[in-house]
């Protein structure tokens, strides 16, 4: 479970650090703190849907090992 916490992890910052980079290429203003809240929460979500995800395939791979 180490692996999947490191794994998600990883995920979430890359996901947050796209987003910021996407919202400061497109954005004439650049990044506002209402902008880095918005991508925050964006992240939150991305990470518990990821996280569910990931738990699922680990417990349905770990269901068809033979005893």
């Amino acid at each position: 479970m180490r692996q999947v916490a490191y794994t998600i992890g990883v995920a979430s910052v890359v996901f947050f650090v796209l987003l910021t980079g996407l919202e400061l290429v497109s954005s004439d203003a650049g990044i506002t703190a209402e902008t880095l809240m918005a991508n925050v929460f964006r992240t939150l979500i991305f990470t518990m849907i990821y996280a569910a995800i990931q738990v699922a395939i680990r417990i349905f791979r770990s269901g068809d090992k033979p005893d």
